[in-house]
């Protein structure tokens, strides 16, 4: 499981210039990190949230 701490939000640094948040470089942001993660075909998070916290739900019951 991988958590997604999007540009500018979170953890991640904030860039100085404001123009850098744009849809663009978001959707290239997330193609670069499915390219680096192993058979990552699908962004469940984005694509079906609630798909995406059934799985964090099954995930978190079994975590002793």
């Amino acid at each position: 499981m991988f958590f997604y701490d999007q540009s500018g939000c979170g953890k991640s640094d904030r860039a100085a210039d404001k123009n850098f948040y744009s849809v663009e470089n978001y959707v290239a942001e997330l193609a670069e990190i499915r390219a680096v993660i192993p058979k990552a075909s699908h962004l469940h998070q984005i694509e079906r949230p609630e798909i995406f916290a059934a799985v964090v739900g099954d995930f978190l019951r079994d975590v002793d």
